[in-house]
């Protein structure tokens, strides 16, 4: 049986989860669940739980990644939160820190279909 690599935000998410660990069982949230509508302002301390709807935009020297916010609440816990996070990502390819890291409402960047713009908001730097 062949071993896979585990991907960067995986093992980013892995080390968060040891600087604060969460005595959960952590299987996947609800996809309902959460904030309505995309804020105004950066929801720093808000658990990623109620922001499972939303991804991060992660760009490093490699390219442009997408980190869905629901999976990373499976994995290393629900009450997390984007300033416990941001700090500790890493490119999974290059090992180099992220470069910019947005908090989108659509992972494909499109804009959706009535066109309504995708909303962004700046996390780092």
């Amino acid at each position: 049986m062949k071993h896979r690599k585990t991907p960067g935000w995986v093992r980013t998410a892995m080390a968060v989860r040891q600087v604060n660990p969460d005595e959960t069982a952590f299987p996947l949230p609800p996809a309902d669940g959460g904030l309505e509508g995309f804020p105004e302002r950066v929801p720093w301390a808000t658990p990623i739980f109620e922001m499972s709807n939303w991804w991060l935009a992660v760009n490093c020297p490699c390219g442009e990644k997408q980190v869905p916010l629901r999976l990373l609440a499976a994995r290393i816990g629900w009450r997390i939160t984007l300033r416990e996070i941001v700090p500790f990502l890493r490119c999974a390819t290059c090992r180099e820190r992220p470069s910019n890291v947005q908090l989108v409402d659509s992972p494909t960047g499109d804009t959706g279909k009535f066109g309504a713009r995708m909303k962004r908001l700046q996390l780092h730097p």
